[in-house]
This record gives C-alpha cells, sequence and structure tokens, in this order.
C-alpha cells in the first residue's frame, strides 16, 4: 500500500455499530471508524504503521467479520 488506501465496504443498512478495525499481525488495534449502513467506503493512512501485514476488519455488534489484507511495505 502507499500513504494511504481507500476501502469500500457493502454494509447492511441496519447493521448495529458498523465499524472498521485496522489490527496488526498480533491483533492490536490501530485504527477504528464507525461507518453507517449501506455501502462504506473510507480511507486508511499508512504513512505511521510498521511495515509488514494488516488486517481491515468489518465489525457489526462489535464482532469480527469480513477481513480484508493490506500489507505495508519499509520505505
Amino acid at each position: 500500500a502507499g500513504e494511504e488506501v481507500m476501502i469500500s465496504l457493502d454494509v447492511a443498512a441496519d447493521a448495529l455499530r458498523p465499524e472498521l478495525v485496522l489490527v496488526n499481525s498480533l491483533g492490536a488495534r490501530a485504527f477504528v471508524q464507525p461507518l453507517v449502513g449501506g455501502l462504506s467506503r473510507t480511507t486508511v493512512v499508512t504513512r505511521d504503521l510498521s511495515p509488514g501485514v494488516w488486517m481491515a476488519q468489518l465489525h457489526i455488534g462489535g464482532k469480527p467479520g469480513a477481513t480484508r489484507r493490506l500489507v505495508v511495505s519499509g520505505r
């Protein structure tokens, strides 16, 4: 990924507290963005993240669901 990445998610209109959570390989949260129901898009700034594999998870009602993998390279 470059300095930022756009993530698009299809979130059900009636989803309970949808949010995008970015976690590292150890499961530590680095970013949480509340979302709205329907198709949601959000930008994640990656320049401050440590190089490695990160998981962007869609959480609904506090529980993880769909996951996308991000690879952040060193500079």
